[in-house]
């Protein structure tokens, strides 16, 4: 992908779930995880040129319309019961519920067990605390991209875009796991960072 000579990238996740924002120019985020690099971002504002965002897991900002309200529902079922399950049950059927594109191999591997069992361990992501008021008065843009897949994380793309006036895209082909599509996600991140 091509981006401005000098920029930095921070592809977001679990891996930042503490940032201090000081030295990014891009924050590209796809899950639920990632808004804790967006609150970072929203307190520190100043180095941060752009924010991407792909189906976010936070269906709260949403809650209200029927499919958002569903997919809540069926969440915390999940949630309710995940002490009676395995790593690898409760990671099919999380990506069964979201649409991802991924399939979950019948022994995790330890990174993505490591994963699930410290996602077992969280609140449910519908339930976080968004500062889409404190990222919408931020100075740097934002693109706000969905999978074309599902109805709630459409209705979610769509209110996140509202509230920050962020571009909103769909780019279709792997359902949940949007980055996946490659050269399509690709493509429109590169014109959006090049705008």
């Amino acid at each position: 992908m091509a981006i401005r000579q000098g920029t930095r990238v921070r592809c977001a996740g679990r891996a930042e779930a503490v940032l201090t924002a000081a030295d990014l120019d891009v924050l590209v985020l796809g899950t639920a995880h990632g808004w804790s690099s967006s609150t970072a971002a929203s307190q520190r504002p100043q180095p941060v040129r752009s924010l991407t965002v792909s189906e976010p897991g936070s269906l709260g900002v949403a809650r209200g319309d029927p499919a958002v309200d569903l997919m809540i529902a069926q969440g915390t079922e999940l949630f309710c019961r995940r002490d009676e399950m395995t790593c690898r049950d409760f990671v099919a059927l999380f990506r069964a519920g979201a649409h991802s594109a991924r399939s979950t191999p019948e022994v995790l591997p330890d990174w993505l067990e490591r994963g699930a069992r410290l996602a077992m361990e969280e609140r449910p992501w519908w339930e976080a605390d968004v500062p889409l008021d404190a990222l919408a008065a931020a100075p740097f843009r934002t693109l706000v991209l969905s999978g074309g897949h599902s109805p709630a994380f459409e209705a979610v793309c769509d209110a996140i875009a509202r509230r920050l006036r962020a571009e909103r895209d769909v780019i279709r082909g792997m359902g949940h796991t949007v980055p996946a599509t490659g050269p399509s996600y690709n493509q429109r991140l590169k014109a959006f960072l090049n705008a």
